[in-house]
């Protein structure tokens, strides 16, 4: 939740791409940047990335903005009813 509340609020992430999560919301040098888990280097060296090119920051932050409609109330609500629909019929 928090790379998502992150995210909506314009802030470009940096975050390890592990297996349950990140690359499912992040996608790479498009809204945040992924390094491979556990690559302490690369996480460091991303994060400089970032913090040094106000360009890339402005970039990936507000793509990263844009993440939020995806997972509005309503979209997550709806996604939810299409589930229990087909799971019921």
């Amino acid at each position: 939740m928090a790379l998502l509340e992150s995210m909506a609020c314009g802030l470009p992430c940096v975050s390890y791409d592990c297996p349950t999560g990140p690359r499912e919301i992040i996608e790479d040098g498009v809204n945040g940047l992924l390094v491979p888990p556990e690559d302490v280097p690369s996480l460091a060296q991303a994060i400089g990335k970032v913090a040094d090119d106000a360009q890339l920051r402005s970039r990936l932050g507000s793509q990263a903005a844009k993440i939020a409609d995806d997972y509005a109330v309503e979209r997550i609500i709806s996604r939810w009813n299409d589930v229990l629909t087909e799971l019921a019929s």
